[in-house]
């Protein structure tokens, strides 16, 4: 709706965002494999939209989550011997699993009791 009142072609901004995943998909099925691939793009951007509203936040968060898992689950990989590939994924998939508990935690947290009415 915004991009439509400033006057830019939502068509060709969706479409351009669409080929682009899908570029970003069939060269990363190819290099690191499906389990990686399909972790790393869902895994990040499903927490970011747990921890953020707007889509400027979540674009940002879900590259730094993606970022901060590769480089964990690099690291658990190295000194604890497992296979990278699933290291990372599991990393950000504990990522969402905490974010998930967190989010529904602090909602809980800030919901208010019910008022009785009084009369």
């Amino acid at each position: 709706e915004m991009a439509a009142a400033s006057g830019i072609s939502v068509f060709w901004v969706q479409t351009t965002l669409l080929i682009l995943v899908a570029l970003a998909a069939v060269v990363a099925f190819r290099m690191v494999g499906v389990l990686l691939a399909m972790a790393m793009l869902v895994g990040p951007a499903a927490t970011a939209t747990l921890l953020a509203n707007r889509l400027p936040w979540i674009m940002l968060m879900a590259a730094i989550l993606g970022i901060v898992a590769t480089v964990v689950g690099l690291y658990i990989s190295f000194h604890l011997g497992f296979a990278t590939g699933p290291s990372i994924a599991l990393t950000a998939v504990a990522f969402f699993v905490l974010a998930f508990f967190g989010s529904a935690y602090r909602s809980d947290y800030r919901r208010e009791s019910p008022r009785i009415s009084q009369k």
